[in-house]
This record gives structure tokens, sequence and C-alpha cells, in this order.
């Protein structure tokens, strides 16, 4: 078995290294195992891990939310909720700075990828931060870190895919990343205040009430839909793959016959963009089918339970493990693969430990998630440098007091795990 575990991990880090995108990197690790193992594992195995992997239903839902992140962005929702949490707290000493967090607690309620806030939130934002006098490389910063939110807040695709794979309630999952979302949004303030009060940043005029309630009127259709979004999934008005249309739906009806700003050919656009990021998705997803299969064959995860064994006893020490394995991946391995080959693995550990499944689900969001914005390979430090035309050494050096406080609160979720799963207890009881 050794030698079949080397033989997977070599090919699997090496098409990596060079480069090859991670769903051809899984499948071409898989056929070449197949070969080297013939004996072990028959090629006609691919074809079923692949159908296993997109054979659950909850992956509907994972179409919807893309399309709706797409949608939003076009018919003006995000941009017109930036300009209430401006009315609001614009006049605070850092005030675009605290209003770039916020915007992605919000705007993860519809987009739920750390990819498409980062985007979003540099091309809105980043720009007026710049202008406001704000340093290029913190308002890089500070938009790769709350992008962070993105896939912990409800409804998260992320969430959705990763509950699937261990097993998990895929409902308790998505409302247990509200709580944390929040506690990751909190942490990252208090260090927002801190930073623009000691660089003394800029503030903007308050226009007094009677401005905030016209904001207010104008952006009511996009302040209400990540609330209905909410409330759908925790009461259960609808299941996931019916909330995700119905989002769609509200997104056409408010950016067509509301604010006027999306056209058939915008829809059909944000159609064919979602279209592109679902196949890309749904093609690791199949391929991950095939390293479960592989994985549950080898018996890796048994085989792991047993080292970690004089561990079980002690769920913290555990988890602080487990974390480590997650932070120095995440570092070096794409966040794909740790999230939805390595995290199945490692929940084993967590569930002997006897660690809440749905709160190890929502920690090891944020653990991988993280590993978008840590060095050397963090995929997301590379967009915002060159979207704000920073030097990464800049941009590392700004981020990583964020980076802190994100590792805070997944400290906090190690010590305390009722924090992600009390509010999905209560609900779903």
């Amino acid at each position: 078995m050794t030698a079949k575990v080397i033989f997977m991990l070599t090919v699997l880090i090496v098409s990596l290294v060079i480069r090859i995108p991670v769903f051809a990197s899984l499948l071409l690790t898989a056929v070449l195992f197949a070969m080297v193992f013939s004996g072990f594992m028959p090629m006609s195995v691919i074809a079923t891990g692949l159908s296993s992997g997109l054979g659950n239903i909850n992956l509907s839902g994972v179409i919807f939310f893309f399309l709706a992140g797409e949608l939003m962005t076009r018919s003006g929702i995000a941009r017109k909720i930036v300009n209430f949490l401006r009315a609001c707290i614009g006049h605070l000493r850092g005030g675009l700075s605290h209003i770039n967090i916020i915007e992605s607690v919000i705007f993860a309620g519809v987009s739920g990828s750390s990819m498409a806030d980062t985007a979003a939130m540099h091309k809105l934002l980043v720009p007026e931060m710049v202008k406001d006098g704000y340093s290029a490389a913190y308002a890089s910063a500070i938009t790769l870190a709350s992008s962070n939110i993105g896939p912990v807040i409800p409804p998260s695709t992320g969430l959705v895919l990763l509950a699937i794979y261990v097993g998990a309630n895929v409902k308790k999952v998505l409302m247990g990343g509200l709580v944390p979302g929040i506690l990751m949004a909190i942490c990252m303030a208090v260090w927002s205040v801190y930073i623009c009060n000691k660089r003394n940043y800029p503030k903007g005029e308050w226009k007094g009430f009677g401005y905030l309630f016209k904001v207010l009127r104008e952006t009511f259709f996009s302040l209400i839909m990540p609330v209905l979004v909410v409330l759908c999934l925790s009461f259960g008005i609808g299941t996931v793959d019916e909330v995700g249309a119905g989002m769609c739906f509200y997104c056409v009806i408010v950016g067509v016959f509301v604010y006027k700003e999306l056209s058939l050919r915008d829809i059909g656009e944000c159609a064919v963009e979602a279209a592109k990021t679902t196949g890309k998705m749904l093609s690791i997803q199949g391929a991950c089918g095939i390293f479960n299969w592989i994985v549950a064959s080898l018996g890796l995860r048994t085989l792991l339970r047993q080292y970690m064994e004089p561990l079980v006893p002690y769920p913290v020490v555990m988890m602080l493990v487990v974390l480590a394995i997650l932070l120095i991946g995440g570092c070096f391995m794409s966040h794909m693969v740790m999230l939805y080959v390595v995290t199945p693995i490692l929940s084993v550990l967590a569930v002997a430990a006897g660690y809440d499944i749905t709160a190890f689900c929502v920690f090891a969001m944020i653990a991988c998630s993280l590993g978008m914005i840590t060095p050397p390979v963090g995929q997301l430090l590379y967009v915002g440098a060159e979207m704000a035309d920073v030097s990464i050494g800049e941009l590392i050096k700004e981020v990583t007091p964020f980076i802190v406080t994100i590792i805070v609160a997944l400290l906090l979720l190690i010590f305390f795990p009722q924090i992600a799963y009390f509010l999905p207890e209560m609900l779903y009881r």
C-alpha cells in the first residue's frame, strides 16, 4: 500500500507544481494509477468515480448559486449595497475599510466564492479607497482577506460540496457557516479600526438621516435579498436547489423591472459565465469522486485513525493538528485539493475525537480558503497584486495581520465548536 500512496501523491504534486489544472491533475493521477496498478484499480472505476462524484441532487443548487452571483453583479445589486453602507458608516474614520468587510458579508450571501468576491470588490471599492487616500496595498489586502468570508456565509457552494463529500447534513452545514462568518468579520473589523485610526485614514461626511433613508429606499430590494435567502434556508421554506433557483428569479425581476440595469443580453452572458464556472467546479468534483474511491479502497482513513488514536481522547489537540495540516498544506497546494481530497480524510479524525461534523465542515472551509491568500502559492495574492498594481511583498505585509485574525477565529472554533453548530441544531431538531 505504501508504494501506491507514494505513487499517487507524487504524480498529483508534480502535476500541480507544473501548473496542470486541478481537475486535469486529479484525472491524470487516477488514470496513471489505474494503468500502473491495474490489478488493484480497473479503468472502469474512473467512469464509476466520475458518476458518483456528480450524482448528488444537491449539486443542482450549486449551479443556481453561481448564476445568482453573476446576476447580482450585473444587475447593480452589489453596487447599491455599497452605496447604502457608505451612507451608514462612511462618515467614520476608515469607513471604506469597514464597508469592505461588511459588503463581503452581504455579498457572500449570493456569491459563495472568494474569487468572485475579490473580483467584484476590487472593481467596486479598491479604486475608491485609493482615491480617498488609502494605500493600494492595504485596500487590496483587506479585500482579499474579507473575501474569505464568502465561502462560509450561506448559501455557500463550497459548503454544499464539502457536506456532500463528508456525509454531513447540507442544510445544517450551510446554516452553520452564518455565525462563524460574522465572527470572522468582527475579527477583521477590530484590526481595521485599529489600523485606520493609527494611519489616520480619511472619513467621509455625514449627510444626515434624510439622505440615509433616501438611499435605503433605493437599495431596499438589494438588501432584502440576502435576508430572504437566510430566512428560507433557516425555516425550511425550500430545498437548497429551490432557494438557489429563487435567488436567480429574484435577481432577474429586480435587475430588469426595478433597477432596469439588466438586459436579456446580460442574462445570457451571466448564464454563460455561470456555466463556465460550474463546469470547472463539477469537473473537479467528478475527479474527486475517483480519488474518494482510491482512498477508501486503500484504507487510508482507517490507517490515519489508527496512527492518531492516542489523540482521540483530546479533541482540542486533535483539531490543532488538523489545523496545522490544513494551514501548511494550503501554503503549497491548491485549496481545491485541500478541500475536496485532504479534508474528507481528516474528517475521520475529527469525528473520532467527538468534534461536531457540522462545525468541522465550517472550520475546514475557513482553513482551506485561507490558503488562497497565504504565500507562496496563494492564488488570490497574485490576482490582488495585479489588480491593485502593487508588489507581492507589499501585499503580503499588509494581508498578514488579517491572516492572523482569521486564524484567531479558527482557534475559537476549535475551543468552542458550538459557535458553528448551535444555530443549525436549534433550527433543524
